[in-house]
């Protein structure tokens, strides 16, 4: 922890930089396994490895727990581990110039991102476009008489499907922005709570 905080840390700077892992995940969350098992890949056992997790059925229901493939006995219930990683973020403070220094290493980083984020907004618009133009000539082969009614209609779907795909990659660059943004604009506030951004 920095040498500067002028009170007595309610955390270990070991658990400190773990919470910082699980703040630096993707914003958005990807998928629906990232949401139901957000911590899998950050707790570790005491062996050292990364602890993963799953459903387990018991009396007709499934429960998440999070295991040590290594150690069977290393077997935590889901809603336990989530229930205490909360009560640890609700413990983290920060004082006003701990805020301001890393207000100011993430206005650095959001430059950075904004750059890469734009940069691959571009090729996703450049690829959509590609793909415009990728069925018109279809339909004008089509419409020719040159292509088969199954090819054209196989090519329209496959168009479609990459067109979906394209979009939804799209769709995640912009959101990932708007998170990174709320985060930052949080930070300025200077009122930055690890749980809120966590939940």
């Amino acid at each position: 922890m920095p040498k500067s905080i002028l009170h007595e840390p309610t955390i270990s700077e070991t658990d400190f930089w773990r919470t910082q892992k699980v703040l630096d995940r993707k914003p958005k969350r990807q998928t629906r396994a990232n949401e139901e098992f957000p911590l899998r890949g950050i707790i570790k056992c005491p062996c050292g490895r990364n602890l993963t997790a799953g459903w387990t059925k018991g009396n007709r229901k499934y429960y998440l727990y999070y295991k040590c493939v290594d150690h069977p006995s290393i077997n935590i219930p889901g809603e336990t581990m989530h229930m205490k990683f909360e009560e640890l973020l609700k413990k983290i403070t920060l004082q006003k110039h701990q805020v301001d220094l890393l207000n100011s290493s993430l206005l650095s980083l959001w430059d950075e991102l904004l750059k890469d984020e734009n940069k691959k907004q571009k090729e996703k618009t450049r690829q959509l476009r590609h793909l415009r133009e990728k069925t018109m000539k279809l339909d004008q082969k089509f419409i020719a008489d040159q292509i088969s009614v199954s090819l054209y209609h196989r090519c329209r779907e496959e168009f479609k499907t990459e067109k979906n795909h394209i979009e939804s990659m799209s769709n995640k660059l912009l959101l990932d922005k708007v998170h990174i943004g709320n985060v930052l604009k949080v930070f300025k506030s200077g009122r930055f709570n690890f749980y809120k951004v966590y939940r």
